[in-house]
Formats: C-alpha cells, structure tokens, sequence
C-alpha cells in the first residue's frame, strides 16, 4: 500500500464517496422529497422550491390571515398572512437558485455532493500543515464520520453546508486553486498577476459570508476565528491579504442583509428573530429573551459538563479515543491548529452545551439525532486530523512495512463499521428506521389527503411536517389559543384533529365538556398505527 501514489488514493476515495452517496440517499429515496424528518427541513424544501419558482421567500395564505395568522406549521413565521421561513434563508435561497439550474431533481442532492468536495478540500487544506498520509486519510474520515454522514443524508438542514462553506473557504485561502491554473494559462491569458493573485482571496471571503447566510448564529466564533487566523497571517504575509479577504466576506453577506430586507423588512432580522403578533402575543417561533447577548442560551456549567461527555465524548467513543491521542501527537508540530481546536470547542460546547435539547420524544434517548450533534459539528470535523495522526502513529508500530499496513487498513476498517452501525442502524433515529418511518408517513399522509378536503385545517402535534403544504396546519391541540379559535375554524371550513389516539374517556371527556362548551363534537374518522385521524364539527 503506497500512499505515495495518486491512483491508489483516488480508488479508495471513489469507493467511500459512492458509498457515502449511496448511504445518504437512504432517507431522500424513501421521503420521495415529499415528507421530511423534521419541521426544519419541511420548511427549508418549501422555501427552496418557492425561490426557485418566484425569487421570494414569501406566500400568501389568506386563510391563515383570517385566522389571525395562526395556522402554519412549526419553523414558519407568518405575518398579515403571509407565511415566511422561521429561520435562516442562505440554504434555501441556494439550493433554490441550484434548483432553478438543473431542476428540482437536485434539490436533495446538493447537501451530500458538496461534501464529497468538502473532503477534496479537507485532504488539500490539511496537506499545508500534516503529512500526505494524515490528508489522505482524514478525507476518507470525514465522509464516513457519524455526524457528517447522518446530517448529510438530512441534507436540507443547514449545519453541513454551513460547515462545506468554511471548508471551500479554507481551501481557496490556503491552497490557491484560481491562481495556480491562471499561472499555467498565463501564456494564453496575458499577465494579469493582480488577479491572479486576489481571485482566491475574494472567493474565500465570499464563501464566508455565505455562510454566515446559512448560519448566522455562528457569526461569533467565526469572527473570532477569522481574527486570530488573520493576525497570525499579518504577521507572516502582510494585511493586503486580510483586508481583501475583509472585502469578500462583504460582498458575500450583501444576499444576507438583502433577502432578509425583503423578506422581514429588516436587513439584521432573521426568521428566527422577526416579531410576530398570534393572538395579540408574540409568537413562539419569536427567539426567547436573551439572559446574555453572547450566551443567548445562559451558561450551565453542570449542562455543559453533561451533554459534552454524552455527546461530545461518549456518542462516538472510539472517535473520541482516536482525537485525544492525536491531540497530543498534534500538538508538538501543530500548536496553533491544537489551541484553535480548543477555542471553538470551549465555546460551543458553552454555547449549546448549557441549552437542554430534546429531539427525540423520548427524552432519556441520547441519539445521533439529537441537536447537539449538528450544532457540534465543526468540532467533529476541527478534530479528525486529530484521529488520522492516531491511525498513523498507532499503526505505524508493526514491526514490518506489511504489517503496518495491515494495522493500519484494520484501524480504518474497524472505525468505519462502528459509524456505520450507529447512523444506519442504531437506535431510534438510525438512517434505516428513519427510512421505514417516512415510508409510512407517505402513505399515511395520502391516506389522510383522501380523507379530507383540499381547504380543511388540520390541527397536529407533530404532524405539521407531515401535511403542509397540502392541507393548513395548526398546532397544538392542547392550547387554549387552539381551543378558542376551532369554533370559527369549523364555521369558515373542515377542521380536523391528528394526533395520538384518544382513550374513550378522552373523548368523552372533549364530547360531553371540553369540546361541548364551545358548541363543537369530535368524531374518530380512522387510525394509523398510534394516532388517529378525528373529524371536529359543530
């Protein structure tokens, strides 16, 4: 096995990226691009199809605006009867744009493809301060880490495309791409060494506000890390450079202040922080009342301490034994990139370590699908140099070429069938039963489409992701909100309730009390598995 060689890199590399795409497709396939894991990506696919057809990030939906804007679904905003995404518009206003180009084939697509050229740019960008063998394994680790890999196979969620912005960036920056093949055009093309020079710099800025687009919750610890790279660089090269870069962040965060202007009316308000009025209050997409403007989340210590060691640590264990060997390794050739490590992990695990999550209904479930896995993910993909300096060094002690090279093809072996089995097939959120689960949404959902009409309204709990945009939406049940406006909501139309299945004495209950004191009764129409399609009518 000589890593000296390109082709050998290159085979391996095909067979994980094919791998990895295959993998991913798992959820999109079984989705049909029709119904989602989560209200997030229910939202981002409305909003990327939308643009594509429009150019907007708005719809009008008058029968929510007769309702005091109360019917749409979870991670949507609505606003004089107008719904508009609930959070941030950088990935859907690009995959929408991408949408436009190539069709809405691609739509699902995207997220996976370009981290498979994220891994290209990981093993360049490494290669300028870890060895060839490092590179070449860390980007056949990062197509295969847990979290990479699940997140990518959710691909309308913002956090991988966030993370492959930094990463591109990092690549025009360090590796120079533009300039290296205009130098050997430069016969054809003339001399245009300024540009030559800049291309790279700019595009590396542009990316960054990208992806400060996507995600600008991260703008934090992204400037910071912009700064110290900076000085680190002045001190080296001069400060034309930053100050180009400064120029391209700028240019990249003008689509940034300007959908959102034409979208909330605020070029600094984003869907998370636009104020809505439901019912006379602020609606609860509105972000809570910061306890501090830097830790918008409040500083749990004791949280922190928890969810690092569960998520951060525990989750992917032989990951983690890999990284804090190879820190170590790491740290007596590469001290800046260690302490950076260290800067960005402290913060987000501050950050979003001290916030108390619970994706899964089952709040005792620590799961890959937990959020603390995608907002850590620059952590993960920051510490897999880390665990490619382990392999190196842990295989690197057989005694003969051959049997390092046996170790170390085992090592990588045996680290890829462990993220294997925890995306695809372990636990409740694992990628096959998320597989199975959307298979049978799909069908539950046309099932249910059949049974009511095109312009009835549907209150859910949790099944919001499931029938927008076919049928209005109202969540929850168990509101008083909900409770005093079904009354005019069965007037005006069908109204209907899906959720889990009432007990007989539940229902009686809302028959004879509830229900009966606003002049309405609840019929059970048919159920799915274990919830219930209900008929509310006067």
């Amino acid at each position: 096995m000589d890593y000296k060689t390109p082709r050998f890199f290159w085979v391996l590399f095909s067979v994980v990226a094919l791998i990895f795409l295959i993998g991913t497709v798992v959820v999109s396939s079984a989705g049909a691009g029709d119904v989602f894991v989560s209200p997030d990506e229910t939202t981002n696919a409305f909003f990327s199809r939308n643009f594509s057809q429009t150019g907007t990030f708005f719809v009008k939906d008058a029968l929510s605006g007769d309702f005091f804007d109360a019917l749409h679904p979870r991670s949507m905003v609505v606003r004089n009867g107008i719904l508009m995404p609930g959070s941030f518009l950088g990935l859907p206003m690009l995959y929408g744009a991408m949408s436009f180009i190539f069709g809405d084939w691609i739509l699902l697509l995207l997220t996976p493809l370009i981290a498979i050229f994220s891994a290209l740019a990981i093993r360049r960008i490494f290669s300028v301060f870890f060895s060839q063998k490092v590179s070449d394994i860390s980007a056949l680790i990062f197509l295969t880490h847990p979290a990479v890999w699940y997140y990518s196979a959710r691909g309308l969620m913002h956090n991988v495309l966030f993370v492959c912005l930094l990463i591109l960036s990092a690549y025009f920056f360090y590796c120079r791409p533009i300039y290296k093949h205009l130098k050997r055009c430069e016969n054809r093309l003339g001399r245009l060494r300024f540009f030559q020079k800049t291309i790279d710099i700019f595009a590396s800025g542009i990316l960054i506000g990208f992806s400060l687009f996507v995600r600008a919750s991260e703008v934090y610890w992204v400037a910071i890390v912009i700064a110290l790279l900076g000085l680190f660089h002045i001190k080296k090269n001069g400060s034309k450079e930053i100050f180009l870069l400064f120029i391209g962040v700028v240019i990249g965060l003008f689509p940034f202040f300007y959908f959102n202007f034409a979208t909330y009316g605020n070029p600094f308000i984003t869907g998370y922080t636009v104020p809505v009025l439901s019912n006379g209050l602020i609606a609860q997409e509105q972000i809570a009342q910061s306890p501090s403007f830097l830790f918008p989340f409040g500083v749990s210590m004791r949280s922190v301490i928890q969810n690092v060691s569960d998520y951060g640590m525990i989750l992917f264990w032989w990951l983690s034994v890999l990284a804090l060997i190879g820190i170590m390794i790491a740290f007596v050739r590469q001290k800046f990139y260690v302490i950076l490590f260290l800067i960005i992990s402290i913060w987000l695990g501050i950050w979003y370590g001290s916030w108390v999550l619970f994706d899964n209904p089952d709040t005792t479930q620590i799961t890959i699908a937990n959020s603390y896995v995608r907002y850590w993910l620059p952590i993960f993909v920051l510490s897999i140099p880390f665990i490619s300096e382990a392999i190196v060094w842990t295989s690197s002690k057989g005694r003969t070429k051959l049997a390092r090279n046996l170790f170390l093809v085992s090592i990588i072996v045996f680290i890829v069938g462990l993220n294997v089995r925890i995306v695809f097939f372990e636990g409740q959120d694992a990628l096959t039963r998320v597989a199975d689960i959307l298979r049978e949404s799909r069908q539950t959902k046309k099932e249910v489409l059949a049974l009511t009409q095109p312009d009835s309204v549907i209150i859910v709990d949790r099944g919001d992701k499931l029938f927008f945009p076919d049928r209005h939406v109202r969540y929850p049940l168990r509101s008083e909100a909900t409770y005093s406006l079904m009354p005019k909501i069965a007037e005006k139309t069908s109204l209907y309730y899906f959720g889990i299945t009432f007990p007989q004495g539940d229902l009686d209950y809302l028959n004879q009390s509830k229900l009966k004191g606003l002049g309405l009764q609840i019929k059970h129409i048919k159920t799915f598995s274990e919830e219930s399609l209900y008929y509310i009518f006067p």
